[in-house]
């Protein structure tokens, strides 16, 4: 038995050694703290298993991230979905995502691409596609431009933009950097020019400094549905005679679709500049949709038919002037083609084939100008008329004349 001094001394001269003299003292306390000590053993171990398994997940999710971070290829894209005849939203969401990776070139286009080629496939295989509609949203406010821009590619249809779409679109145009997602979302809206924030926003745009994205604000401005932007007329009228020659040809092309008269003027300023003859066929497209208006046949300008007309009159003629492609805005007829003839006093079929007929006389016409005047002889003309261009076509002496008697007995034996 140890007395109370040697106690005193061996708890002096060391203190951890209290526990051992009161386990000397008690022995079921000596039992309790081993037990213990077992316990803290075994959490000790099971702590540090579930650190080191933690720590390997935490690198497992690390790797997997990385691998993603990257343009998958397609093959590595399919695998991702358990089904690929019904892929889930959330697999679709991943395969749409991976769209960040993929360049998008000069003109604004996305380079061929493994995500693209996925969803061709699945279409190919008719998969059950999941509706997207909440990722729209999402993504419109991805960070990647190339999501953002696929999100605006779903918006609209037949009959337009929806308003929550459009609300959403409007967000994004308020201050939008990046030029494809410009691009995208001006193509994505050109039919809602009548929106006033939109038709603003194109106004805007038709001054970018980049050819490109004046190129989408023309065709979006240019555009029937465009007509109430006020100042919408002057702004294509520009863009007519804009620096970059894709924009004017846009801008000419497609002016007639405004159906405002204010646009003849400058339209004929271009067509009796030869140095502008590549813009020309661009130029009596329009003014055909202002006289002919093919399907609607809805507008009948008759100074655009006198424009036009003048124009075919023109002399010298050569194989450029006027341009082959000049009858393609008058080359079909539609189901209201008779009802438009009955408001369209100004079209004389008479002076109109009369007109064609010298064209195909001269022998520095284009030969293909010369078929084409055939056909909107046999199209706009009567039989007689068609029957009445024989003696012209039997004596023809020019180039391909061959191809252009031909030409005329296919259209004679209609």
């Amino acid at each position: 038995m140890t007395s109370s001094r040697e106690l005193n001394r061996k708890l002096e001269l060391n203190p951890e050694s209290k526990v051992n003299v009161v386990m000397e003292q008690n022995p079921s306390k000596k039992t309790e703290l081993i037990n213990f000590k077992i316990m803290r053993k075994i959490n000790f171990i099971s702590l540090l298993v579930i650190t080191i398994a933690s720590f390997i997940a935490c690198k497992s999710g690390q790797q997997q991230e990385q691998d993603t971070a990257r343009n998958r290829t397609v093959a590595e894209l399919w695998k991702t979905m358990a089904d690929t005849t019904n892929p889930t939203i959330k697999e679709y969401k991943g395969i749409i995502l991976n769209y960040a990776y993929t360049p998008i070139n000069d003109e604004f286009q996305m380079e061929k691409n493994s995500t693209d080629s996925v969803f061709s496939r699945l279409r190919e295989n008719k998969a059950k596609i999941p509706n997207t509609d909440s990722l729209i949203f999402e993504f419109m406010k991805n960070q990647s431009p190339q999501v953002r821009g696929w999100a605006l590619r779903q918006i609209g249809g037949f009959f337009g933009v929806n308003k929550d779409h459009l609300n959403a679109a409007k967000e994004i145009i308020a201050n939008e950097e990046d030029l494809y997602v410009i691009f995208t979302v001006i193509n994505a809206l050109s039919n809602e020019g009548r929106d006033p924030v939109v038709g603003k926003y194109l106004l805007d745009m038709a001054k970018h400094e980049n050819p490109i994205i004046r190129r989408a604000a023309a065709g979006a401005l240019a555009n029937s549905w465009s007509k109430s932007i006020e100042g919408v007329v002057d702004a294509v009228i520009t863009l007519m005679n804009d620096e970059d020659i894709e924009v004017r040809k846009i801008a000419c092309r497609n002016s007639g679709k405004l159906a405002d008269e204010k646009v003849i003027a400058p339209l004929v300023v271009i067509l009796n500049n030869n140095a502008d003859k590549n813009l020309h066929s661009n130029c009596m497209d329009a003014l055909a949709k202002l006289w002919y208006d093919f399907p609607f046949f809805e507008n009948t300008s008759e100074k655009a038919y006198i424009a036009f007309m003048n124009f075919l009159k023109k002399t010298p003629r050569t194989e450029d002037i006027p341009n082959w492609s000049c009858f393609s805005g008058i080359s079909t007829k539609g189901n209201d083609y008779e009802k438009w003839r009955t408001r369209a006093k100004y079209f004389n079929v008479k002076n109109f084939c009369t007109v064609c007929t010298d064209i195909i006389k001269d022998n520095n016409a284009y030969w293909m100008l010369k078929t084409a005047a055939i056909q909107a002889i046999a199209l706009h003309g009567t039989k007689a008329d068609l029957q009445a261009l024989k003696p012209v076509i039997d004596n023809l002496s020019c180039n391909y004349a061959n191809l252009i008697q031909d030409s005329y007995k296919r259209e004679s034996a209609k």
